[in-house]
């Protein structure tokens, strides 16, 4: 088992765990317990797919926040040019 990160004490970790909804706490105790009856070479393999899977995962936020990004600047624009249009019907413009 790893050692958390420097920046992370363990009481930091203790209170993120405990923060969970209760079922994704079961089920990270339960992988827990699977991950303890591994072989050293599942376990190898197991912490490779994690990190696979977690690399996935940041790719996919970083994706979906430019997304919103993208929308919101959408939405400005839309905005931007709806209050154009109806500043030259008013004749403000």
């Amino acid at each position: 088992m790893t050692s958390p990160t420097p920046e992370i004490s363990p009481e930091e970790c203790v209170a993120e765990f405990t923060a969970l909804p209760h079922d994704v706490q079961q089920t990270m105790l339960e992988i827990l317990g699977l991950v303890e009856l591994m072989t050293t070479e599942h376990r190898c393999i197991a912490a490779h797919l994690q990190n696979d899977i977690v690399q996935t995962l940041g790719a996919l936020r970083e994706q979906y926040e430019v997304m919103c990004l993208s929308e919101r600047l959408l939405d400005l624009l839309v905005f931007a040019e709806r209050e154009e249009q109806a500043a030259g019907a008013r004749g403000d413009h």
